[in-house]
């Protein structure tokens, strides 16, 4: 786990230099947890948690500048997944017609941070 001094040497370097590696470097940290976060709010659907993990981190990746730093960067992050979730219709288990369509087209682009 990453101290907070490292989380925020790692956001200072992707805001500032634009750095994908230090995105990268978070993206490693938080992914493992992150997955199984939106694994749980999707009842087990692995390829709709693929979709939202990967929505997720875009989303972090392009509003970077925006997080305050108040709480920590996963707290940020599992917002940020659980307003996807919610954004296709998601309700406790039950996911809404957007997602499950999304995870069945398999049309998911694969990124590479660094």
């Amino acid at each position: 786990m990453l101290s907070k001094f490292e989380e925020i040497s790692l956001i200072t370097r992707c805001v500032a230099a634009d750095d994908r590696r230090a995105f990268g470097r978070l993206v490693d940290e938080y992914s493992p947890r992150l997955r199984s976060f939106i694994y749980n709010l999707t009842g087990g659907n692995a390829p709709l948690t693929d979709d939202i993990a990967q929505e997720t981190f875009i989303k972090a990746y392009l509003s970077i500048r925006s997080f305050q730093g108040i709480a920590r960067f996963g707290t940020w992050l599992y917002r940020i997944a659980y307003n996807e979730f919610i954004s296709c219709g998601g309700e406790g288990p039950y996911i809404g017609q957007g997602c499950q369509s999304m995870a069945r087209s398999g049309n998911r682009k694969d990124l590479r941070w660094g």
